[in-house]
């Protein structure tokens, strides 16, 4: 496979995730009711992060200190852009309780602008980005016990006996009932199911890539698989912003099946698709669009209020769940301007961020990864 094919299979495949995330804040599931969003999204996303995981981080020289580079860069490379985006929504959630006296989530003060976002976003605005604090506490996580799995044992399989049992005590920690865990047990949940997530993209890439089929053949067994789960193992809800997994069997499935018909789609279309097409500027823009998409979508909401004569007092108190304005009406178009909007935000802001570089190119760089 080319170099060119291969970016862009990972691009076609970040674009489909972030699609079906901005799809299901907007109402809808991209694939239908057979395969919810909320059943493979988010878990797409720590898959590739496991995917592009550097083996030479826990099997070459000093492990320890390899650990602490990597944990370092991780740091460095996520939490100022989080921190960035979160006080810009925290002073927009402010001004927009000044403006139209509502409280999209809270209003800023010093605990909600640095701590309070580690077991919960407290702004509806950039509700999204609770993802980006949370992949780097199990980045560091996962790449803690592969360090001391792997000094131990070198096969890749090997690790899958501490994150499978992991990932079960998590979701069995979970309510059975689907009522959103708080604080703390909210991020201990995460933290115990999400590093197996991360492994299976390890495994994948290093063990399982050469023997997974993408054909009709395996296609039809992946949907036959997803059927049964719908059927027997039902109802899905992998709401991981809430830590609100059931307690059946489906977790450790139908974020597999999504991700392999994502896969698969993404082969399918990725000599197809040119490099510069709107699919692959979504796809290489996808922490821009997961940071804005809520934002951008609420201003869509009131310029549809504007066109329809409403006063802004009579704006729908917030944004997820179903509560922006004629949301069953205008689902696509909330979905395709925002995810439009969100795209070429994050091209400027790409460029401008390469501009910047260039002009202190003194200070040292951090490696590039395609879990965004």
């Amino acid at each position: 496979m080319s170099a060119r094919i291969f970016n862009m299979e990972m691009n076609i495949v970040k674009a489909i995730g972030i699609f079906a995330i901005v799809a299901g804040h907007c109402g809808w599931d991209i694939f239908g009711s057979f395969i919810p969003n909320g059943s493979f999204h988010v878990a797409l996303f720590f898959f590739i992060s496991g995917y592009f995981f550097k083996r030479d981080i826990v099997e070459i020289g000093n492990t320890l200190k390899n650990y602490f580079l990597y944990v370092k860069k991780q740091i460095l490379r996520w939490l100022p852009r989080f921190y960035a985006y979160h006080f810009f929504y925290g002073i927009l959630t402010g001004l927009g309780f000044i403006i139209f006296k509502q409280k999209y989530g809270v209003l800023p003060n010093i605990n909600n602008l640095l701590f309070e976002p580690i077991k919960n976003m407290p702004y509806a605005l950039d509700a999204p980005l609770w993802f980006v604090y949370q992949l780097v506490v199990s980045l560091i996580v996962f790449s803690f016990i592969m360090t001391i799995v792997k000094k131990l044992n070198k096969n890749d399989y090997v690790p899958l006996s501490i994150f499978l049992p992991m990932a079960i005590i998590g979701v069995m920690l979970a309510n059975p009932d689907f009522t959103p865990l708080k604080s703390w047990m909210r991020v201990l949940v995460k933290t115990l199911y999400t590093p197996f997530i991360i492994y299976m993209g390890y495994l994948y890439r290093n063990k399982l890539e050469t023997i997974i089929k993408y054909n009709t053949k395996t296609l039809l067994l992946v949907i036959i698989i997803q059927m049964l789960v719908l059927t027997f193992a039902s109802p899905i809800n992998m709401d991981l912003n809430r830590a609100m997994l059931h307690h059946n069997i489906a977790m450790f499935i139908t974020p597999f099946t999504g991700t392999y018909i994502v896969i698969f789609i993404a082969k399918q279309l990725a000599p197809l698709v040119a490099d510069g097409s709107f699919i692959d500027k979504v796809g290489r823009n996808t922490f821009h669009i997961m940071a804005n998409h809520l934002f951008i979508a609420f201003l869509i909401e009131l310029v549809i209020f504007v066109i329809d004569g409403r006063s802004f007092d009579q704006l729908p108190n917030g944004i997820l769940g179903g509560k922006l304005y004629k949301l069953n009406k205008y689902k696509y178009l909330y979905t395709i301007l925002t995810l439009y909007t969100c795209t070429h935000i994050g091209k400027i802001l790409n460029s401008a961020g390469k501009k910047i570089k260039e002009q202190f190119q003194h200070f040292k760089s951090i490696d590039k990864n395609f879990i965004f």
